[in-house]
């Protein structure tokens, strides 16, 4: 199932894997809601610095997430051994077990690096464990190992091959290659930061990037979603 969330006004609808709508349910409408991530059993979503566990169908809370009190987190991403990779507003990345547990945690991921302090960061996983962490302002990506370490950066500001203009998300497939999208469509790079090639829905900006289980890519446009089946390699 394809689940969508409006930023403003709380709706979350529930879309089958062909596009049918099949229902909806609605968080605090008062607040944005920024993120939607999906396991094997539930829906998590990201309002105000929170996240909370949801039934897939009904919305019903399930559970929240532990996390410090006074951190706001910014974006969560599921690993394949289901654990869930946060980020922080202070750019925390924090590990959780599926039971709760921490496991890894990285203050200052990013200003540690550059000396320049993130104020928009989104997370990705590959399927070793890998962290991304895609910087809004500073219009690159940073790659951390499973165990926390700083690998590589990639990415800048601009308007050519490989070149970042006002990134919104990322995501990693099932060959660990990045997708960044942003105003200029999405751009494809290889884990280690080569770039590949980039395409669009489209004119429209692409504000949100998922992979289902067959490594079919959703988008999220303004206004709707486009299914992407992608190459097998390039």
């Amino acid at each position: 199932r394809i689940y969508a969330a409006d930023y403003i006004g709380g709706r979350i609808q529930i879309f089958d894997p062909s596009g049918g709508f099949v229902g909806q349910w609605t968080m605090n409408p008062r607040t944005a809601l920024h993120r939607l991530a999906t396991d094997d059993t539930s829906v998590c979503v990201l309002q105000a610095g929170k996240v909370s566990r949801h039934e897939p169908g009904t919305g019903r809370q399930i559970a929240t997430l532990p996390w410090q009190t006074s951190e706001w987190i910014d974006d969560l991403a599921f690993g394949l051994d289901g654990s869930v990779s946060l980020i922080g507003r202070s750019e925390t990345i924090v590990r959780l077990r599926p039971d709760g547990s921490r496991v890894l945690e990285v203050r200052d991921a990013i200003s540690q690096i550059t000396d320049r302090t993130e104020l928009s960061v989104r997370i990705a996983v590959d399927g070793n464990g890998d962290i991304y962490l895609l910087a809004g302002f500073q219009k690159a990506v940073f790659r951390f190992s499973a165990s926390g370490k700083f690998l590589n950066r990639f990415g800048s500001g601009g308007d050519g091959p490989g070149q970042l203009r006002s990134p919104n998300d990322i995501a990693v497939d099932g060959q660990g290659r990045v997708y960044v999208s942003g105003s200029s469509g999405i751009h494809v790079f290889s884990g280690d930061g080569r770039y590949l090639y980039d395409f669009a829905p489209g004119n429209e900006v692409v504000f949100g990037l998922a992979f289902d289980d067959r490594g079919d890519l959703y988008a999220a446009c303004r206004t709707r979603i486009v299914k992407f089946r992608l190459r097998p390699s390039v």
